[in-house]
């Protein structure tokens, strides 16, 4: 072009040549503008897509670390609920226990009674007798305390493990649907802040596309808002959501946004050593005390042998006939009833025992996963989860045509956020320290685009812990090969003591150095095992 205008020129004073060189110059300052543009637009779609992930992670990790600190409160909560209940409860278990002993000594002591009656039925029928009404008095003060006192106070201890194991069940339960509504609102305001930060609002215009009577036909701000609203009044949010709508030159665009956080449905739970149907079965035991004899008719009958002796003599047999019929019917009463009361006294040792179980059995014991409802619930020990938030968003634009020599196009673009929300906190003990923070991202600097820490960061963390456990046996090795070196100088120093020959002292002396330079040898080792360690976290960053 040049060259012909070269050629072609009339004179060498006319005007003009320079036209062509802007012309070209323009075009390409044209197609560098455009270019600008193009790139420009890609950049900022790439930001407002990492700016959704980081909003929408961010959000939804700050929503489950409250859960998780809540769920951390209730347990603690929970705990002091079951000390409150294991005190009481112990008291009333003492008191049982002292009944029961007291019951026990008072059947002892009619024991007692009832054999030196026997002992003296005939020959001494008044002293029998009044042995035998100390053994009724002492038999009925025993059913006294027994089948009332210590029968009350069981069947009370029932009613409260019955009605603690139910509450704290339901209890637990509440906790649990808290948690999984709590992971609900995690994710629905997740999608929130993620759309709301995806720059969809900045492109959208105010006006109804349902509304042929005004406004432009699109303009979707108002659905927009419409379909925030929904995600929020969704009971459980979907796996994904995609918001599409076309600008004013009729081209399309689209945002997804998917939210990842494992279901919070499986708590690691502590429990006492013995279901509450099991302390019933124990406590009903020890209900059933058998305390079925009686010493009153033995008592009546030794009373009438004493009568029937003070008038027996020559002139008055049948009053001898009535001492012996009636004292041997005394004996073998009392005979009857001393069974009984030994096999009731029998009966409270076994009851003592049952007594200790089921108390022993109300302390805290395994820890159980998702326990049924016939367990007694302690309190909550942690929540099975990886304290994890993923988000993701996706983000399409269609490009625009300008004329037929240039048309723009924009790469779909992909963008993921990764949060971890454990912080300090802890369910039991509970440290309500739960905080969220970005472990891991897209962007350069971060991770490698290729490298998805939500994927890659349990095998490496499980790798690292198996590295840390080989260090901690080698230096436990280590440890063994000093104490094996600081026997062999105890045996140096007594055999020197004992003046044993210099060659045994040298054998000893030579097994020292050796087990020394083992234990330089294996902390060598994890020392470089240590190096090792620290280097393989270097490479996951965003892991550890």
């Amino acid at each position: 072009m040049f060259i012909f205008f070269q050629q072609n020129k009339l004179s060498s004073d006319k005007k003009g040549q320079f036209v062509p060189i802007f012309i070209v110059v323009l075009v390409a300052l044209i197609i560098m503008a455009l270019v600008t543009v193009n790139l420009s637009k890609v950049a900022l779609f790439k930001t407002e897509s990492s700016n959704a992930a980081d909003a929408g992670a961010l959000a939804a990790g700050s929503v489950m670390a409250n859960v998780f600190n809540a769920v951390a409160q209730a347990s603690s909560e929970m705990e002091a609920a079951y000390w409150e209940f294991f005190v009481m409860v112990s008291a009333s278990f003492a008191l049982a226990l002292t009944l029961l002993i007291s019951g026990k000594v008072a059947l002892t002591a009619s024991s007692a009674a009832a054999e030196a009656a026997i002992a003296s039925a005939c020959a001494e029928p008044c002293s029998a007798a009044a042995e035998a009404t100390v053994a009724k008095t002492k038999e009925e003060l025993a059913r006294e305390i027994i089948t009332r006192a210590f029968v009350a106070t069981v069947m009370g201890i029932m009613v409260a493990i019955t009605a603690y194991s139910i509450a704290s069940y339901y209890h637990y339960r509440m906790i649990k649907d808290m948690a999984e509504e709590g992971r609900n609102s995690a994710i629905q305001i997740g999608y929130q802040f993620a759309f709301m930060n995806s720059g969809i609002g900045a492109k959208l215009k105010s006006g109804n596309p349902d509304d042929a009577s005004g406004g432009d036909a699109n303009n979707y701000r108002d659905t927009f808002s419409k379909f925030l609203d929904e995600i929020s009044e969704t009971e459980t949010p979907q796996n994904e959501y995609t918001y599409a709508w076309k600008d004013g030159q009729d081209r399309q665009h689209s945002v997804r946004v998917k939210i990842t956080i494992n279901p919070v449905d499986e708590f690691e739970v502590r429990t006492t050593f013995l279901p509450w149907p099991a302390e019933l079965a124990l406590l009903g035991v020890g209900t059933n005390v058998l305390i079925m004899f009686s010493y009153a008719a033995a008592t009546a009958l030794a009373w009438g042998a004493c009568h029937c002796r003070n008038c027996c003599g020559p002139w008055a047999p049948p009053c001898c006939a009535c001492w012996w019929l009636l004292c041997g019917m005394a004996e073998a009463m009392l005979n009857a009833g001393l069974a009984l009361n030994l096999i009731a006294i029998t009966e409270t040792a076994y009851v003592a025992v049952a007594l200790l179980a089921a108390w022993a059995g109300l302390l805290p014991g395994p820890t159980t996963t998702n326990p049924s409802f016939f367990s007694t619930i302690c309190w909550i020990e942690d929540i099975v989860h990886d304290r994890r938030v993923k988000v993701e968003t996706w983000q399409s634009h269609e490009g625009a045509e300008l004329g037929t020599l240039w048309k723009t196009s924009y790469p779909a673009l992909y963008t993921f956020s990764v949060v971890d929300f454990t912080g300090h906190g802890k369910i039991h003990p509970p440290k309500l320290r739960h905080d969220a923070s970005i472990i891991a991202t897209d962007q350069i600097g971060a991770v490698e685009p290729t490298v998805d820490p939500y994927k890659e960061c349990p095998a490496a963390q499980e790798l690292a812990a198996g590295m840390e456990k080989d260090i901690a046996e080698t230096l436990a090795d280590a440890k063994a090969y000093d104490a094996e070196a600081e026997n062999f100088e105890s045996i140096i120093r007594t055999f020197r003591l004992e003046g044993m020959p210099q060659d045994k002292i040298d054998e000893v002396i030579k097994s020292a150095a050796d087990a020394r330079a083992l234990a330089t040898e294996t902390r060598q080792e994890a020392a470089d095992l240590e190096a090792a360690l620290a280097a393989y976290k270097a490479s996951y960053p965003s892991c550890f």
